[in-house]
């Protein structure tokens, strides 16, 4: 699927969200993740979503895809560890992706920084393809 470039066992429940993710990839064909981040407290997920039909509507919705992630954690968990919302931006050129790619790529060196940050977890967690 994609390298693992960190282990995700210094973080909470990170290896459950990497699997989640993966299994969305593997779940619905026309999505891709191709860079993710998964902080302690957050998740970074770059997503495309490939529009093969009619009018683009084949294809899952990106509702579709978080819910399908944050269901498969949840259960694994046992409890709700989510934010019932998320946030979306559409990238509408080359320059908004390789924008937003840095965004992700970058955001663990601003974890220190994080108001929930306390010192206790570890790194966080950027997978990207080669």
């Amino acid at each position: 699927m994609y390298p693992k470039l960190f282990a995700a066992s210094g973080i909470p429940y990170g290896e459950l969200v990497e699997d989640a993710i993966q299994g969305a990839v593997l779940a619905y064909p026309n999505v891709e993740i191709p860079c993710y981040t998964i902080m302690p407290n957050h998740v970074h997920l770059l997503v495309i979503l490939e529009q093969d039909g009619p009018m683009g509507a084949s294809g899952p919705t990106l509702g579709m895809v978080v819910r399908s992630i944050k269901t498969r954690v949840t259960r694994a968990v046992g409890h709700p560890v989510w934010q019932e919302k998320f946030y979306d931006h559409v990238i509408r050129n080359r320059d908004d992706y390789l924008q937003i790619w840095h965004y992700i790529e970058s955001n663990p060196s601003k974890w220190a920084e994080d108001i929930y940050y306390d010192g206790t977890c570890s790194k966080p967690i950027t997978i990207k393809e080669s």
